[in-house]
Formats: structure tokens, C-alpha cells, sequence
């Protein structure tokens, strides 16, 4: 790691200190939500601190590396997608805390990527209910987009979210292939 990213890192965290939400933070412990350090800043604090920062993918690879609610939500904010491949995205999938992180690292970078559609397929295949539910998720949100899979395709898909959500031991996983069917179920209705 460069100086300058350990700077802008260093920088970054002391920020989040002056932003704190003490109330949001121990309501999301409250709900589940345990990292090591959570500041409870919201994610349009996070935005704006993003937009500040820029694109930068060494700054994103530290502040994932950190083991803190604030640094991943960020580091999903500023990778830049174009530098984002595969593999790098497997190794942050795997590396997922918490729901809310998979939710916001799809929203920010996972969706805007060449190769999300592979990666959702690949993670709706996964045996860690966690991956499996960011595979579906990265595959509603695909199909709100202009992703158009054939009839063929939203059929066989319907029947796995069907069977994930009737299986689904975690309530996060059920939410997951629920929201999913939902958005096949439109996506259906404007192939027909």
C-alpha cells in the first residue's frame, strides 16, 4: 500500500468518528447486524465521501480490507468497475460480512460489472446461503435492468428461486429468492 492510500485510509476512518450515529448503530446490533467497528454512518454520508475520494482501486482494496461497516460499504463505492474482474469479485463475495454489505456492494459495483451475469449464476449455485442469496439478488437486480433472458431462461429461474425459497433455512436467503421470483414474475410479464 502506498503512502498516499494509507493517508486517504487514515483520513477516511478518523472522518467516520465525526459522522457517528450512535442510535443507528446500536440498532442494527440490535437487529443482527455485528461488525467489528460500526459507526452507524448512513449512505448518504458514504456517498458523498465516495464522491470526494473518486474511482480508485487501491483505495477500495484497503478500505475492504478493513474490517469495519463504513470501509466495505465505501470500498463498493469506490472501485472502479472497469478494474473489478472475477476473481476479484469471488474473493469479496467470500469475504461478505453481513447482508447489508452484499445488498450495497450489488447496488454500488457487483451489478455494474461485464461479468455480473456470470457471477450471479455461479452464486446462486453456491452452497453458503450468504453467496447463493447475493447471486440471487445481483440477478433481480440484473433483470430490473436491461438484462432480457428468454422464456426458457425466467422459467428455469422461477423454479430455482422457488426451490431456494421453500428450502431456504435463513430468513435473509428466503428474502432473497422471494424478491427475485418477484422480479422474474415482471420481467415474464413484458416477454410475453
Amino acid at each position: 500500500m502506498t503512502e498516499e492510500t494509507k493517508s486517504k485510509l487514515c483520513e477516511i476512518k478518523q472522518s467516520f468518528r465525526l459522522m457517528m450515529n450512535g442510535v443507528a448503530a446500536q440498532s442494527m446490533r440490535r437487529k443482527g447486524l455485528n461488525y467489528k467497528l460500526n459507526w452507524g454512518v448512513s449512505l448518504p454520508d458514504l456517498q458523498r465521501m465516495a464522491a470526494d475520494y473518486g474511482k480508485d482501486r487501491a483505495l477500495a482494496e484497503a478500505l475492504w480490507k478493513e474490517d469495519i461497516r463504513e470501509c466495505k460499504i465505501l470500498a463498493a463505492m469506490t472501485m472502479p468497475t472497469e478494474q473489478m474482474d472475477k476473481e476479484a469479485a469471488d474473493r469479496w463475495m467470500k469475504e461478505m460480512p453481513t447482508g447489508e454489505i452484499v445488498e450495497t456492494t450489488i447496488h454500488y459495483l457487483f451489478r455494474h460489472l461485464s461479468c455480473a451475469r456470470e457471477l450471479a449464476a455461479a452464486w446462486r449455485r453456491s452452497a453458503d446461503e450468504l453467496t447463493r442469496a447475493g447471486g440471487l439478488m445481483l440477478t433481480a437486480r440484473l433483470l430490473k435492468g436491461d438484462v432480457s433472458p428468454d422464456e426458457k431462461e425466467l422459467e428455469s429461474l422461477k423454479q430455482e428461486c422457488t426451490e431456494t425459497f421453500e428450502n431456504a433455512r435463513s430468513a435473509f436467503l428466503k428474502r432473497a429468492a422471494g424478491n427475485c421470483l418477484m422480479q422474474c414474475e415482471t420481467s415474464a410479464a413484458t416477454v410475453s
